[in-house]
């Protein structure tokens, strides 16, 4: 769902590009850059694929990547057309991405998938002489979040990923071995987080004990959206801590402004620092300015265990400065 503007933006301003269209309707949106129209189109193309049957364990409704319910990819009775498309354009390099799948745990689920790859990458040969150059398997590798999940073996993965591919090249009698890529942001990023906050208000309920904290949705997303767990503790030095079943809560005005429900606790205290975890990949990246909002600032823990400041947290005057950087209100 690129923008022809966008695509023009992204040609004119990088070199040696990867265009990767969710559909054939992208294809047309990058002909009709002024760019493609004075320079020609990139050398290469790849589109991304959606196989209906590869949905994970852990899809939840509110973010399918893949199947008949999703919004992203080209089914399979239509990605031969695109990349035919693309031929008849002259492009001379082709990959495939696929992205069907979030916080994956179990090594073996990319065997199913590359088996689906290969289906279409066979009949990208044989019927057009293409020769994918790169399989983008995507993201998708998850981290434990929880105690009694397991981390993911990367050794086992590359190899079931690389046994895979050669069986497939024997069934196929392909003579091209891809590269591959994946993306996995999450997996580098995600376990290095910690979002920190203060407990600011206790609300008694007669059924259950609610702790408001100063932080929101507006630090980490993933909670009120998703329904996702985080672990989180209490920075606490008593050694008779007492535990309860309670929920934490943000101060956003959304009644999904939640990070735990039902969660069994040590007892929190107004003016406790509570500690969120594995909140490096979806923390301030997905942040925003609701209902006001200001994002915190951010701070690094260096090797030699020095604490520096990386972002400055947001403060009034910085939303009011965007609007008139922005020039919404002209000269």
């Amino acid at each position: 769902y690129t923008s022809i503007s966008d695509f023009d933006y992204a040609l004119r301003t990088s070199r040696n590009m990867i265009i990767n269209l969710d559909d054939i309707d992208g294809f047309y949106n990058l002909l009709e850059t002024k760019h493609v129209k004075k320079h020609g189109l990139p050398e290469t193309i790849s589109f991304r694929y959606n196989p209906n049957n590869m949905q994970s364990k852990i899809d939840i409704k509110s973010n399918k990547l893949s199947g008949f319910e999703t919004k992203f990819g080209i089914d399979s009775d239509q990605i031969i057309n695109a990349y035919r498309l693309a031929k008849m354009h002259n492009i001379k390099t082709y990959g495939i991405h696929v992205m069907t799948g979030s916080c994956i745990l179990d090594e073996v689920y990319w065997i199913k998938l590359i088996e689906e790859i290969y289906v279409i990458i066979n009949k990208l040969d044989v019927e057009l002489k293409i020769k994918i150059k790169f399989i983008n398997l995507g993201g998708g590798i998850g981290i434990p979040y929880r105690n009694t999940e397991k981390k993911i073996n990367i050794n086992v993965l590359a190899y079931n990923i690389k046994k895979t591919i050669n069986e497939q090249l024997i069934k196929y009698k392909i003579d091209f071995f891809p590269e591959i890529y994946m993306e996995n942001g999450r997996y580098i990023t995600g376990p290095y987080g910690w979002l920190v906050a203060r407990c600011q208000s206790i609300k008694q309920r007669l059924t259950k004990k609610i702790y408001g904290l100063d932080a929101s949705m507006a630090n980490l997303m993933r909670p009120g959206m998703y329904g996702a767990y985080h672990k989180i503790t209490v920075a606490k030095d008593d050694d008779d801590i007492k535990y309860e079943i309670a929920d934490v809560v943000g101060t956003l005005c959304e009644n999904n402004d939640y990070f735990a429900k039902e969660r069994l606790l040590p007892k929190i205290n107004k003016g406790d620092l509570v500690i969120i975890h594995d909140t490096g990949a979806h923390g301030h990246c997905m942040g925003f300015n609701y209902n006001g909002k200001l994002r915190c600032c951010e701070l690094l823990i260096t090797t030699k265990k020095e604490i520096k400041l990386i972002r400055y947290g947001e403060t009034e005057y910085n939303l009011i400065q965007k609007c008139f950087n922005n020039d919404v209100f002209g000269e």
